[in-house]
């Protein structure tokens, strides 16, 4: 190896052995401590408090606060006790336990020094554990407020989702709740279909506090089991108003009443001038008894066909042209229910009776212009609060003149479908009884087959009186074909 291998060798072992001795491991810790030395007097101890030392070429340089270093040699080091810090030196755990390391090192070389003592290593030890239970405190503090942000986040996350729900929800419940109150506005199934989604997505309870929704929903209902080439059903209040026109064709009536009035014509006029023919040749024979006979005769029939032909008629009652405000709504409907042009569910609509019985009257025009042929007219209306039925006139046309003629029906009876029941009947100012009446009814009443048309009677329509002033006027229901869209 050569002379500088073994001075290189024997330089390692002399500070391979110095770091070895038990006091070198205090010089690393970073407390003051205490050195025990041996002195200028041969077995003479001294010592020192240092903050930091070093061991070079053999001699230990310590660093003394507010004095020179001081330097000894390595050899006459004795001991390096550390001294405990102060509790706020930022000391280390790992460097307290190095330290108390050393001391359990030097207590039995040392065992009367108090930095070795019992109760000094205790407060080390107790030292390292308030370090250790501070850092647990800490970790365990850290560790809950990281919990407590976790919780925190997770919190305001499902506050945030809670929100989110409610604000869909509330959304959900505005947007059902406009459906609901434009339920009867959707005029296609589309629309439909989208408003019973809206309400599908919320609960029994919900759907529970908006108004009109069980209305709405049978509603709809009622509208998607239309069949898909039928338009869903409209609102007539935009319609035109209805021409009201019920049409009587006075040609259909009975041949029978019209050569009855031809015969109370022809009768008593014959009777009539040949009572005076005779009463003019007896008068002249001077035969007056006689004359006097015809002459009353002839009077008797004179005044029976004034009587039957030409004698006051009576105006009867008003009869109410057109629609009124009250009765608009049934008059469109009826119209509708002819015409089939809007979709339309079963309804029943409150008319006031008298209003509505002298419109019907009041519209009925006979298909020749100008002709009053079997145009009725109202003689007597139902009483309020009374049993007397309803009265018509009607005219039976001959060439020149017409017979008058009236029939009596039965006051109708309170949530009964109207019926005409034939009480009495009239010919001019005679009366002919029920059964004259029935007769003189059946006659006429194949001229109003387009009044019942008209009325859509022969569609379902149905008249039921709901009592003395007021009918109920029920409409079946009314599909309409869906148009092409343009």
């Amino acid at each position: 190896m050569g002379i500088y291998g073994a001075v290189l060798a024997g330089f390692l072992a002399i500070i391979s052995s110095a770091w070895a001795r038990p006091e070198a491991q205090a010089l690393a810790l970073p407390f003051e401590q205490q050195v025990i030395f041996e002195g200028s007097i041969p077995g003479q101890m001294e010592e020192r408090v240092v903050v930091a030392g070093k061991v070079e070429g053999g001699t230990a340089i310590f660093q003394q606060t507010g004095k020179p270093d001081l330097l000894i040699p390595w050899g006459k080091v004795q001991a390096i006790l550390p001294i405990l810090p102060a509790e706020d030196s930022g000391a280390s755990v790992e460097n307290l336990r190095a330290a108390m390391k050393v001391l359990l090192a030097n207590r039995a070389d040392w065992p009367k020094r108090p930095e070795v003592s019992e109760s000094t290593l205790q407060k080390w030890q107790g030292r390292i554990d308030g370090i250790l239970k501070h850092q647990e405190d800490e970790r365990r503090k850290k560790q809950e407020e990281e919990e407590a942000k976790i919780r925190q986040a997770a919190k305001e996350q499902a506050d945030a989702e809670i929100a989110a729900k409610e604000a869909e929800k509330s959304r959900q419940i505005d947007l059902a709740k406009g459906k609901v109150t434009n339920f009867l506005g959707f005029r296609t199934r589309q629309e439909i279909e989208e408003a019973t989604q809206a309400c599908d997505k919320l609960d029994k309870t919900d759907l529970a506090k908006i108004a009109d929704y069980e209305k709405a929903s049978e509603y709809w209902k009622r509208c998607l089991a239309l069949p898909v080439d039928t338009a869903m059903p409209g609102n007539l209040e935009s319609q035109k108003e209805p021409t009201i026109a019920l049409a009587i064709d006075s040609s259909a009536s009975g041949s029978a009443l019209t050569a009855l009035a031809w015969a109370l014509f022809l009768v008593p006029l014959v009777v009539t001038l040949h009572g005076l023919a005779r009463f003019l040749a007896l008068l002249q024979e001077r035969a007056w008894v006689g004359a006097g006979l015809w002459m009353g005769i002839s009077g008797a029939a004179g005044i029976c066909l004034f009587l039957l032909f030409f004698s006051e008629r009576g105006s009867g009652v008003e009869a109410a042209n057109g629609v009124s405000t009250e009765t608009r709504t049934a008059w469109v409907a009826l119209a509708n229910a002819k015409e089939k042009e809007v979709t339309r569910f079963a309804e029943k609509i409150e008319i006031p009776s008298r209003i509505f019985l002298q419109q019907i009257v009041g519209s009925m025009k006979n298909s020749d212009a100008g002709s009053t042929a079997c145009v009725p007219i109202l003689t007597r209306l139902p009483a309020v609060g009374g049993d007397s039925g309803i009265e018509l006139g009607v005219e039976v046309p001959l060439k020149w003149i017409s017979l008058p003629v009236r029939v009596s029906f039965a006051a109708p009876l309170p949530d009964q479908e109207l019926s005409l029941k034939v009480t009495g009947g009239k010919i001019g100012p005679f009366s002919v009884g029920a059964s004259g009446g029935a007769w003189i009814w059946e006659q006429i009443v194949p001229a109003y087959q387009g009044v019942v048309t008209g009325l859509g009677l022969d569609q379902g329509v149905k008249l039921i009186l709901l009592n003395s002033e007021k009918v109920v006027v029920s409409i079946p229901e009314i599909r309409a074909k869906l148009k092409p869209s343009p």
